[in-house]
């Protein structure tokens, strides 16, 4: 009995890296990043007003935690992202789907499609100020633009994707028209459509900082903008640091687990042993 394995064999028997490790390889790049900031500002002896240290950070990000600012900044942001991310979910699917299964209709509103994504999300701020003025509202709406059209993209392309053998075995054993929609082209079409919403969260959340920098009265991006107002450097970096590691841990934590779970769910890729 032949027991040599080939390479290839032999790594997919290693075991598998500990939570722990894993968690030290994600957060050791920046950690390196914090040490490199630390010493190129001591080193630098660069003024608080031009770039902040380490420690100023760190003092600006517990003002902001007493004081509530961070809390209320935090709830607001994410209740938009929330909200407008819903929205777009609700709209897109629908219209993806639709276009997907229909060539007439996919031929019709195609170009308007690619006109509108290339001006979609943030080009809009200027007039969603002028029809809703300044406030939760115009948010929403940045937020929901910037997600439809990755969302219906992908699901356009998802229905694409399926085998028509299995529209017409569906249609064949008497499926309708509305049934087949829900049991058949949505399921299908499933893996496409988390994809584009992990693509459109991310359109999304760059809409929201514009959004908020501009056309609200609270939010982690207004918060930074009061920030850039009165010259606190130390309390503009921690505010950035905070919007990045949030968008960094909603990536990872909840949008990357959907997607693997949809992924092997419908059985395009083998579920970790």
């Amino acid at each position: 009995m032949n027991t040599h394995r080939s390479p290839v064999q032999q790594f997919t028997k290693l075991p598998r890296s500990s939570a722990a490790e894993r968690a030290l390889r994600f957060s050791l790049p920046f950690a390196v990043l914090i040490a490199v900031w630390y010493v190129a500002v001591a080193v630098s002896h660069a003024p608080l007003a031009i770039f902040p240290q380490v420690t100023d950070v760190l003092r600006a990000l517990e003002r902001m935690a007493r004081s509530g600012d961070l809390l209320s900044g935090l709830l607001a942001s994410l209740g938009r992202i929330a909200s407008g991310v819903a929205l777009a979910v609700c709209t897109a699917i629908p219209f993806g789907l639709l276009m997907g299964s229909s060539k007439s209709v996919s031929d019709l509103l195609a170009p308007l499609m690619r006109f509108f994504v290339a001006i979609s999300g943030i080009a809009w701020l200027p007039l969603a100020t002028l029809w809703l003025g300044y406030g939760y509202s115009v948010g929403l709406f940045i937020i929901w633009n910037a997600v439809f059209f990755p969302i219906t993209y992908h699901t356009m392309l998802g229905v694409r994707s399926i085998n028509p053998n299995i529209r017409r075995a569906a249609l064949t054993l008497g499926t309708g028209k509305v049934q087949l929609y829900y049991e058949v082209l949505l399921p299908g079409a499933l893996p496409m459509i988390v994809t584009g919403l992990r693509i459109g969260v991310g359109f999304g959340w760059r809409s929201l900082i514009v959004a908020e920098m501009i056309a609200a009265n609270q939010g982690l991006a207004y918060s930074l903008f009061l920030a850039q107002q009165n010259y606190d450097t130390a309390e503009v970096v921690a505010i950035m640091i905070i919007i990045g590691a949030l968008w960094l841990l909603t990536d990872k934590l909840i949008l990357e687990r959907i997607e693997k779970v949809t992924i092997q769910r419908w059985g395009m890729r083998k579920a970790a042993a």
